[in-house]
């Protein structure tokens, strides 16, 4: 038989996420569902790539502060969001709360002054729900919803960076007095830390960096090692080492994902996993995939300028890279999707761009995930997972596959047709290009293809009942010819604004000519 009568298919599934780290040749046979640009899109729940959904903001008011000055902390609780940000006038780095309708007045009733650089709240509830507001400058304050506390009690840290609560005792840590200690309240007393009322002070020997409550053991990460709180009681506490050699870059990396913490170390992104054996840790790199593209955005980077946020209702992990010297629409960031079809690692990785969040935070409020950040420099608190388009900007999104070789790099193809299988949540315009045999100078690159899909689409609000479908979704199949003669060969999918879309898989049919 001739090579020319010999037609084949190669069927496409996507996922596994961003790889950049496995080489082209490898990733290109065995790999073809993975990408190697992977840019504002996410693994999808139902498979494939999705076109991430927008944000807009939380509140139409700005939080009151200096022009250009940060959000300094955000937090979503006590059914609506806590904001931090810096006031010249007054020298206060005032506490905002909002329920989308104004920022109102301030909740601190005495001013917060000094050079703060991030503040950072947590909610909880031991007799009534509250927050506690941390700072690195300023005592703790703690707000009920209606009147606040300075936590200055005998004992009290005076300027505590981080705050966490085990067994109903509220724990302290980051204060200039001791950088290794936490100090930790009386029980049922989240305002007392005198020792005769079973309040104790704990040493570890390495700056924290965070605190994190897991399974009823708080995680003390460090500098430069990671620690183990165990017990409930004065009597029965005692602090176990979990790694001596890992420590964790920023606590502001630590969210809890689908039954595991996430951290951000200094050669990535781990976790830390309960095994089988109770008490045995595993400590695990999640980042392998993507460590040529996020090695050189944790390097010498200040621990303040990370944040992060879980979207718990798709098992994903955000984190945020704040760089003064990039400008906003290119702020960066990572997604990573816990997932069986990950490859290697359990998390399937894509990246963020046009996101600049200062602070992050996501929470369930009144039943409903809210997944919040503060802006870098507009004061504007946006909420994620909102609409199609970044406060107005279009969102870029761009797919490259790797460069498939067809089970056999040294075999000349001839490209006939590509079947995209998609879904589309409202119009969208895709752009299709096929790069061949790595885009080199002396091989002759097709046009790219735009797949234009346009209807109706109801929208809450606008639908009429028993006539439209609210939700509905639109599963195109897209038919396009192909013109091209390669080796291996490249599927990128680009789009600039539209709503969002998922590609779920695509099929290419191709000839084989013979060998090089």
């Amino acid at each position: 038989m001739a090579y020319n009568d010999r037609w084949e298919s190669e069927v496409v599934i996507c996922g596994g996420g961003l790889d950049v780290s496995t080489d082209a040749l490898t990733q290109g046979t065995a790999g073809s569902g993975t990408a190697r640009i992977l840019q504002n899109y996410e693994s999808a729940l139902e498979g494939g790539y999705r076109r991430i959904s927008g944000f807009s903001k939380y509140d139409t008011a700005t939080v009151p502060g200096d022009t250009n000055a940060p959000i300094l902390g955000v937090k979503a609780a006590l059914g609506g969001v806590f904001a931090v940000r810096y006031i010249t006038g007054s020298t206060d780095n005032a506490i905002y709360y909002s329920s989308a309708g104004g920022w109102g007045t301030k909740i601190n009733t005495a001013t917060r002054p000094g050079g703060v650089v991030k503040a950072r709240i947590i909610s909880y509830s031991i007799s009534e729900p509250v927050i506690v507001v941390c700072d690195g400058v300023n005592r703790a304050l703690k707000y009920n919803g209606t009147s606040d506390t300075l936590i200055n009690g005998t004992g009290a840290p005076t300027n505590p960076k981080y705050a966490e609560v085990i067994f109903s005792r509220l724990v302290l840590a980051g204060y200039s007095a001791n950088v290794s200690a936490i100090s930790i309240s009386a029980p049922n007393a989240d305002t007392d830390f005198t020792a005769g009322a079973g309040a104790i002070e704990l040493s570890v020997g390495d700056e924290i960096v965070g605190l994190k409550t897991f399974r009823e053991v708080l995680y003390i990460f460090c500098k430069r090692s990671i620690w183990a709180l165990t017990g409930n009681s004065a009597d029965t506490f005692a602090i176990k080492p979990i790694a001596k050699s890992i420590g964790c870059l920023s606590g502001d990396s630590i969210q809890e994902v689908g039954g595991d913490l996430v951290f951000l170390a200094p050669d990535g992104l781990r976790s830390i996993a309960a095994t089988e054996k109770i008490g045995d840790i595993d400590l695990g790199l999640l980042s392998r995939n993507i460590q040529p593209i996020l090695r050189p955005l944790i390097s010498g980077k200040s621990d303040y300028l990370y944040s992060s946020c879980a979207i718990r209702s798709k098992s994903q992990y955000r984190m945020f890279i704040n760089d003064s010297s990039v400008e906003r629409t290119d702020a960066f960031g990572v997604i990573g999707k816990l997932s069986a079809n990950a490859n290697g690692s359990g998390y399937a990785w894509s990246t963020l761009r046009g996101i600049s969040a200062y602070c992050a935070d996501s929470e369930y409020v009144d039943n409903q995930e809210i997944a919040v950040f503060g802006d870098v420099t507009t004061g504007y608190v946006y909420r994620q997972e909102q609409g199609n388009d970044f406060d107005g900007t279009n969102i870029i999104a761009v797919y490259c596959s790797p460069q498939l070789t067809f089970k056999d790099a040294s075999l000349r193809k001839v490209m006939q047709k590509a079947t995209i299988y998609t879904e589309t949540e409202g119009n969208s315009d895709i752009e299709l290009s096929v790069l061949l045999d790595f885009q080199e100078s002396t091989v002759l690159q097709p046009a790219a293809i735009t797949l234009n899909q346009t209807g109706t689409f109801p929208e809450y609000g606008v639908a009429v009942y028993d006539t439209d479908v609210y939700g509905s979704l639109q599963l195109p199949v897209f038919k396009q010819n192909l013109i091209g003669s390669c080796f291996t060969a490249a599927f990128c999918y680009t789009s600039v604004g539209g709503a969002a879309y998922r590609i779920d898989s695509y099929q290419i049919q191709y000839a084989q000519k013979g060998k090089r």
